[in-house]
């Protein structure tokens, strides 16, 4: 007898033993797993929190009550009645688990996202529960991350360009609907597939050279060239393929992202824009040399009105010409798909100058401007500067024409301020330069020139506005995107 009741109790010890370590064991991997701990009794509505689940809330266990009410009055108004809802399912034995996501109130006022996950450990014979035991999760990062990619999706999905994800081996893992509505095929054909399915093999090599370039040391980040693209149809599409890669660590490539856009029609509209400008330009500029060559005969050669209306023709020639030249820079630009480029400002100015005191000796134009200055623009936008000054210059009817060139930079963005001493600019003409005013036909003002500048700016992603020279003249103020940044 007296032999049973040792092994008896040594049994009972290696078992509290054995549930000590393994309670050890629970408390550390809570702890590790950082999960709030609750243990309710459901008749008395009294509840055992852990320090991890008042931490989770800014709070520690000295500062809340151990009542259910502590944990019901933190959980957003919003939130109550489905959590509510779904506890007492529980609670009346209809799910295995009470499994939730709700917000709760933080020390600080905030909300915090919580999974509350739990179920009823102890029912009574009639099978009410007595006690209930659960877990917080704090999911309030997980949360921000699926609400970032649910608007990320929509992003996507509302955007025009068809968009798509490639992985480490070139196969499809995302495209948006423009994406399968632009190639023809449907989703399920695409993701999985290569992009052998809508392109040539000189079009997938070109391709996999592009994306060498941007996996290289010195790369840029992103890159866009135009591909031709192969539908299901097997129509030819002209799109261009903007590619960047997929963020990585170290020499693990993850893949690759990017848009296409159609760009069939503008190609077509920009070569049907050259062959007019050719032809306009070629028997514009004809026409006027054979009418200027024949007025200039009957001026040099005739006086009284006779040589007055000739040397209008000449003047009037002159000016149509240099409308033709004006044309041919806007065609080009038009025509020009190249993204702005970044332009040290004191040597553009400084070759801009010395070209127009060859052109008007008789100009005094001074130039301001601190090196290391650079701005993102146009690759013409030197012509937009050498318009400004001739106009500046021919519409001064001073003998000697001054013409003031200064720099102004800031953390974003460069300001060129051209100021003249001639007369002020019409207000019409301003008012369409900056966007004020529609242009129409009768809005001619200046001509093609401050138009050309003001499309130049814009092009540039810039902004022209204008100001009163004191005590006359104008001041036209270039704000151009700073090239450092």
């Amino acid at each position: 007898m007296t032999s049973e009741l040792i092994t008896t109790a040594r049994n009972r010890e290696q078992r509290e033993q054995e549930l000590r370590e393994l309670t050890d064991r629970l408390n550390l991997a809570v702890e590790g797993a950082n999960l709030g701990v609750w243990d309710w009794n459901v008749q008395t509505d009294a509840v055992t929190f852990n320090e991890q689940w008042a931490e989770m809330l800014g709070l520690s266990l000295d500062q809340i009550e151990p009542t259910l009410d502590t944990w019901e009055q933190r959980v957003h108004p919003d939130d109550r009645e489905r959590v509510n809802d779904a506890l007492d399912a529980h609670l009346r034995g209809e799910t295995e688990y009470y499994d939730t996501e709700h917000r709760m109130e933080t020390a600080t006022g905030e909300w915090k996202w919580i999974r509350d996950v739990g179920r009823v450990a102890e029912r009574d014979d009639d099978g009410e529960p007595i006690r209930a035991v659960g877990i917080h999760i704090d999911i309030s990062e997980q949360k921000r991350q699926r609400q970032e990619l649910e608007q990320s999706e929509t992003i996507i999905q509302a955007l025009s360009d068809a968009v798509y994800v490639l992985d480490e081996d070139g196969q499809f893992t995302y495209v948006n609907d423009e994406f399968a509505e632009l190639v023809g095929y449907d989703k399920e054909t695409i993701l999985g597939s290569t992009p052998s399915l809508i392109k040539k093999e000189t079009t997938v090599e070109r391709a996999e050279e592009e994306l060498a370039q941007l996996l290289s040391s010195d790369g840029p980040e992103t890159t866009t060239f135009e591909i031709s693209v192969q539908t299901r149809d097997g129509d030819s599409i002209i799109c261009e393929d903007n590619m960047g890669v997929l963020p990585y660590d170290g020499d693990s490539f993850n893949g690759s992202v990017g848009t296409l856009r159609d760009v069939t029609e503008r190609k077509e509209r920009q070569q049907q824009l050259k062959l007019v400008d050719r032809v306009l330009r070629h028997n514009v500029r004809n026409d006027m040399n054979v009418i200027r060559g024949g007025a200039e005969i009957i001026y040099n050669n005739a006086s009284g009105k006779p040589a007055k209306y000739a040397k209008q023709i000449i003047e009037t020639s002159n000016k149509l010409i240099d409308t033709t030249e004006i044309e041919r820079k806007m065609a080009k630009l038009f025509t020009d798909s190249t993204d702005p480029i970044t332009l040290d400002v004191a040597p553009l100015l400084q070759q801009v100058t010395k070209n127009i005191r060859a052109e008007f000796p008789e100009a005094i134009v001074t130039v301001e401007c601190p090196d290391g200055i650079a701005i993102q623009a146009k690759s013409q936008f030197r012509q937009a500067i050498e318009e400004l000054l001739t106009n500046a210059i021919i519409h001064n009817p001073d003998d000697a024409p001054e013409v003031e060139i200064g720099v102004i930079e800031n953390i974003e963005r460069v300001q060129i301020r051209i100021a003249d001493t001639g007369p002020r600019i019409p207000k019409m003409e301003r008012d369409v330069l900056v966007g004020n005013k529609e242009r129409t036909p009768l809005d001619h003002g200046s001509g093609l020139g401050l138009w050309f500048v003001q499309f130049l700016v814009s092009r540039s992603g810039g902004a022209i506005r204008f100001e009163k020279n004191s005590p006359t003249g104008n001041i036209v103020i270039l704000e151009l995107p700073s090239g450092l940044n």
